[in-house]
């Protein structure tokens, strides 16, 4: 008997032993920024990274600050002195800002308004270890809000964000951000914990106890946050802006549903596009048309 309870106390520990390390590496293969993320996009292949065409404006310029944690921070900025509004474009997960650039330009040549365009946190020119998977950027967007209404006063702004960037948005929406008069969500997630719990089921086939709950540990040792406490539901709770909500009905990387979980908990005045066959981030380049004249009537809506 006591061989028996031997061999299976070193199986559980074997097994807790495990889950430590696998908990650790994913981690490190999600949350660092120097890590290879070839593991996330080979089972996702529709991320917006890996086949939107590469387009560069010509005219932008750079600007930093440095964040509350003292990371220097990079955007580009094309400023239009005869607008009254301005645009931050927000990029998504293992990107940086140039891959939002293309939109950036719509905005510029059809409405004639000024872009800001910041790398986030570990990402592009932009200091930084640990991905904030838009927790910590919330409060480095806070900080380029400031950046503008401090260098261009009595602007209107625009949150606009693409997948982790979108996530951004709703997460900055439930701050206390000046002259923030509406935002633009396109295919973000319910929250990181939800997010992670979702991928590690279709990558590792593995339910979410106890792996992300032991990778959350770490990541709030490391990089200061648990993946449940960055909720979008919990900052849209907060948040009085108008919010246009856009998904594509195809997207695997980050699933359909939760859009419509966004939109229906969401209590302040508010739209939705769902963009038929459109895979993840790939609402704009499935039905153009369509994606543009929804977020420019939006914006003419709720822009006085």
């Amino acid at each position: 008997m006591d061989i028996v309870i031997f061999i299976i106390t070193c199986i559980v520990v074997l097994i807790f032993i495990f889950f430590i390390i696998f908990s650790y590496i994913l981690f490190n293969i999600v949350i660092r920024n120097d890590t290879n993320k070839s593991l996330i996009f080979k089972n996702n292949l529709d991320d917006e990274k890996l086949d939107n065409e590469y387009f560069e404006l010509s005219y932008k310029q750079d600007v930093y600050i440095h964040s509350y944690d003292n990371l220097k921070l990079h955007a580009s900025i094309v400023v239009n002195n005869s607008s009254d509004i301005f645009v931050i474009l927000i990029h998504g997960y293992s990107s940086n800002s140039i891959y939002v650039e293309q939109r950036a330009d719509i905005f510029i040549k059809t409405k004639g308004y000024s872009v800001l365009m910041p790398d986030l946190r570990a990402s592009g020119k932009s200091e930084g270890k640990y991905i904030g998977m838009g927790w910590l950027d919330r409060l480095d967007i806070a900080k380029w809000v400031d950046y503008i209404n401090d260098n261009y006063p009595n602007k209107k702004i625009i949150l606009y964000g693409v997948s982790m960037g979108a996530a951004t948005v709703m997460m900055s929406a439930g701050e206390n951000l000046k002259n923030v008069v509406c935002a633009i969500e396109d295919c973000g997630y319910v929250s990181v914990e939800e997010k992670m719990g979702y991928q590690l089921k279709k990558i590792f086939k593995l339910p979410k106890f106890p792996v992300i709950y032991i990778s959350s540990i770490i990541c709030k040792l490391k990089s200061g946050y648990y993946f449940k406490e960055a909720s979008c539901i919990t900052q849209l709770n907060k948040s009085k802006i108008p919010i246009l909500f856009i998904h594509g009905d195809r997207d695997t990387f980050v699933p359909t549903f939760m859009v419509y979980e966004l939109y229906n908990q969401y209590k302040a005045k508010k739209d939705i596009l769902v963009i038929n066959n459109a895979t993840h981030a790939k609402a704009m380049y499935q039905d153009g048309i369509k994606y543009w004249d929804k977020i420019f009537k939006f914006l003419d809506s709720n822009i006085s």
